[in-house]
This record gives C-alpha cells, structure tokens and sequence, in this order.
C-alpha cells in the first residue's frame, strides 16, 4: 500500500484520497477485529460448569451426592461437587458446561443427565434408569423415582 501525503507551503499536512481510505480501510478493520475478538473471549470467559459427585453403598444405592453450579472451569466444578459429596467414596458421574443437570433415584439407583431445560435433564436422567418396574407383584405399584436435585447453570442456552 502506497500514502501519498502533500505537504503545503502553509505546513499542514493533506492527505491524498487513497491516503482517506486506506486509513478508512485499516480503522475499520481494526474496530471490526476488536469487536470480534472482544466478543470471543467475553463468550469463552461466559462459559459456567458444574458437576455431580455420588457415592454408591454395598447394594449399588445412591448413598450420598454432591451437586455444584456456576464455576468457571470443569476442574473447579468437579472439586466443588466431591467436597460437597463429604466422603472419599465419592466420584464425579457429570461435568456439564452452559446447560441444565438433573441427578434422580428410582429405588435407590441413581440415574442422571443433561438438557437444554431443567425439566428435560430431570425426564432424561429418569429415562437412563430404564422403565419403571413393579415393586411389588401382588400390588403392581410403580415406583416413580424422586428428583434428588436438579438446576442448569445460570447462563444456560
């Protein structure tokens, strides 16, 4: 690229139209590339995780969670969720980033998932456990399951 800048007897300086927009060129692109970059980072800085810790007892029961939301990396999240947890037994079952979890139980067994809506990760993690099964042969009662926690992160899309 070539400026061309006049300088007159008076000693200002004039700029030559290619000089108009080549500037013109390279401000605009500049702001464009900031406004760009500005908003990728801001998005990646924007990203919220959280995770699920459980323990299991001798029967595979869920016998203890631990739930965290709204940390700003995985690592953070899941340390948050084992401490919560509260035993050495515990281990992170779900990491998830930008998005809604649920953790349920159906007689004990835990089951657990992700979804854009809370009340989709909680249908979801039911869904995992499989079909509802008689408890009892003589009452044919469904056992349904109870939602032990479930939430999305507070920037969820």
């Amino acid at each position: 690229m070539i400026f061309v800048i006049k300088m007159f007897h008076t000693g200002r300086f004039q700029m030559t139209i290619s000089r108009k927009m080549a500037l013109a060129s390279v401000l605009s692109a500049a702001a464009t590339l900031s406004i760009v970059g500005g908003g990728t980072a801001s998005a990646e800085g924007d990203d919220l995780y959280g995770a699920i810790a459980i323990s299991k007892n001798a029967v595979l029961q869920l016998d203890k969670s631990g739930w965290a939301t709204n940390f700003p990396d995985a690592a953070s999240a899941e340390a948050a969720a084992l401490d919560a947890c509260g035993t050495s037994k515990c281990t992170v079952v779900l990491t998830f980033q930008n998005t809604c979890a649920a953790l349920v139980k159906r007689t004990g067994r835990p089951g657990w998932a992700i979804a854009p809506s809370q009340v989709q990760a909680e249908k979801n993690a039911f869904g995992s456990l499989g079909p509802d099964e008689p408890l009892s042969s003589l009452s044919g009662t469904l056992e349904t399951g109870s939602v032990v926690r479930s939430g999305c992160t507070s920037n969820a899309r």
